[in-house]
């Protein structure tokens, strides 16, 4: 039962973490992209975690 608890969180987890994904590589007003250096995606530079560090 255990286990079935912790797949069910971790699929929980993936699902969210997809979601925010989606939603940083679809900003309208994208100043410009960059390679995340945290991530290493093509994202907005306004988007990525290290932004302006």
């Amino acid at each position: 039962m255990r286990w079935l608890t912790l797949l069910a969180l971790l699929a929980a987890l993936v699902g969210a973490l997809a979601s925010v994904s989606i939603q940083r590589t679809q900003v309208t007003e994208c100043p410009g992209k960059i390679v995340c250096p945290l991530t290493g995606e093509e994202i907005c530079r306004c988007c990525c975690p290290l932004n302006g560090k």
